[in-house]
């Protein structure tokens, strides 16, 4: 096996910290979905709102109370400092007043600055630079009197302030978003590309040792996908690509379909081969996905061209250029068939499987029949996929069209999200650019030469 390379960018986990699950974090969360929904009803889109005259009550021992209180004691601490002290007595300022640090690192009192006189002394400015440290943290501004509002919440959270309700809509639709339930099978292809940047993934010759003893084990005639989905019990008998997922859930996980992978993980000599250790139901299920894939496109991990199922192009020009996703599919499962990869009746189940991986919008629910490939709104469509399979893989095939294009635009939610957006974005347009014709794959393989 070989480990992929990482890249210096925002990681999924990076980007999860916003999904946090402390119970404290969780129950603030709340109580700031429901002041900022309550703070839009019966406003427009168009309408303005103000996020920093929106209190909210801090959940004691929360990650916003802990840094909150950290604060505060630096701040007291920079109060007693006697520098400080004496300038405030010098400019005849009372205790109860409340001092003011920006992030730029002013210090006023009302509307007296008193950031020169500060930083007149070494160790109050650089008490002073901490503080304003902490208010880049804490929405901008510190205070003896912090309150606790929407717009310092979100700020800590490392996500933008809504200025509008139709901003506060977006931004209320990620607060509340749970990722739907998956079958835990993630796209099928965790072996072969790995689950993140530093995953282990196979090699081609453990590719061929695979194809090897699926031809070993399997009948000759038949492909192990028609043996599994055979020897699975209760499964439909109807294959459509609404089930595909949830037949192909049964089929990897079946009483047959554990047997059979643990006699490829003993032929392989893999962990769990002996009796110390074991892999799980799942472990077992991806090494048979990996094998019915391996087996579904003989070509891969050997001729590695773009969109290539074999030698069929998913995005050829004249295959995918203003057609309908329903008919790119199609042409997908046609080569299969004519290939005799799968019979008529799998097909949906083998272009599921390959799909999840190559190009997981094919496989997301209720899409819209005017959504054409390689038009500008099938790259925002596929953006947005891609950045939900940056995250959490294989979750876009349980979620429908209209939750999908929520996430086409994370920039509105934060810098971090908009920077991920971004590279999510790469693969759409390098598609976008075949299927249109502005590139061809030898152009984009000299391209892709020269960058190395």
């Amino acid at each position: 096996m070989k480990i992929r390379n990482s890249q210096n960018y925002p990681t999924s986990a990076e980007v999860k910290q916003h999904f946090i699950n402390l119970e404290e974090d969780q129950i603030e969360r709340s109580r700031v979905i429901a002041t900022l929904t309550n703070a839009i009803k019966e406003k427009l889109d168009g309408d303005t709102i103000d996020c920093s005259h929106l209190a909210f009550t801090v959940r004691l021992d929360s990650s916003f109370d802990q840094v909150k209180k950290v604060t505060g004691d630096l701040l007291n601490d920079f109060l007693e400092l006697q520098h400080v002290r004496n300038l405030l007595v010098r400019k005849g300022i009372k205790a109860s007043q409340d001092l003011v640090v920006t992030q730029d690192g002013r210090a006023k009192i009302n509307d007296l600055d008193l950031t020169a006189d500060l930083q007149a002394d070494v160790v109050a400015a650089s008490r002073l630079k901490d503080l304003a440290d902490a208010a880049k943290t804490m929405g901008g501004s510190v205070s003896q009197n912090l309150l606790a509002t929407v717009s310092r919440w979100l700020a800590f959270h490392g996500m933008n302030v809504p200025e509008t309700v139709e901003q506060a809509k977006g931004l209320l639709f990620f607060l509340q978003w749970e990722w739907p339930e998956t079958d835990q099978l993630g796209n099928y292809w965790e072996l072969l590309t790995g689950h993140d940047n530093d995953s282990i993934v196979l090699t081609s010759a453990e590719y061929a040792e695979i194809r090897q003893l699926t031809a070993q084990f399997i009948p000759a005639g038949e492909t192990l996908l028609e043996v599994l989905y055979r020897k699975a019990p209760q499964v439909s008998q109807f294959v459509d690509w609404e089930n595909a997922s949830e037949i192909l859930a049964k089929v990897f996980t079946s009483p047959f379909a554990m047997r059979l992978a643990t006699q490829y993980v003993e032929a392989l000599k893999w962990f769990g081969a002996s009796d110390v250790e074991k892999p799980d139901e799942v472990q077992l299920a991806q090494l048979l996905s990996t094998a019915v894939i391996l087996e579904l496109d003989p070509s891969f991990g050997t001729t590695n061209r773009r969109n290539h199922v074999g030698t069929h192009d998913l995005y050829a020009p004249e295959a995918a250029a203003d057609k309908t996703m329903e008919i790119v599919r199609d042409g997908l499962e046609k080569y299969l068939v004519d290939n005799k990869r799968v019979s008529y009746r799998l097909c949906p189940l083998a272009s599921h499987a390959l799909l999840a991986f190559m190009a997981p919008g094919f496989l997301v629910k209720d899409l819209p029949y005017g959504l054409f490939t390689g038009s500008i709104g099938w790259v925002t469509f596929c953006q947005a996929v891609a950045f939900i399979e940056m995250n959490v893989k294989g979750a876009s095939r349980f979620m429908t069209y209209e939750q999908v294009m929520n996430f086409a635009n994370m920039d509105m939610v934060s810098h971090e999200f908009g920077q991920l957006q971004g590279l999510a974005a790469i693969d759409p347009m390098i598609d976008w650019a075949l299927i249109n014709e502005v590139i061809t794959h030898d152009e984009l393989g000299r391209s892709t030469k020269g960058a190395c």
